[in-house]
């Protein structure tokens, strides 16, 4: 059975909670990169809010997206709390889309 994100729920200050079918969770924190290239829609936290599960990504409404491969290791990495979520940050190679 292939992976995929079974829930998804934004919550203040950028933060989102990420379930997936293998009932791997976790809080993840988007402070770092609302705001910076590609991400800057996500600055504002009622759009931010408008994330969206497809699947094995999640989807913001102007096209920002980040996989689940990506967001799992975060998840698996490390215990999460809403009042502790982990950081998610841009790798310092990422190249933003023209």
């Amino acid at each position: 059975m292939k992976n995929s994100i079974s829930k998804i729920k934004a919550y203040p200050n950028h933060t989102l909670y990420i379930e997936d079918s293998f009932h791997n969770s976790g809080y993840i924190s988007f402070v770092e990169i609302a705001g910076q290239r590609a991400f800057t829609p996500l600055a504002n936290q009622l759009y931010f809010s408008q994330v969206k599960s497809r699947g094995t990504f999640i989807e913001w409404p102007e096209g920002q997206d980040i996989h689940l491969d990506t967001l799992e290791v975060l998840i698996q990495s490390q215990a999460s709390t809403l009042e502790n979520p982990i950081i998610f940050k841009l790798p310092k190679d990422f190249a933003a889309p023209h």
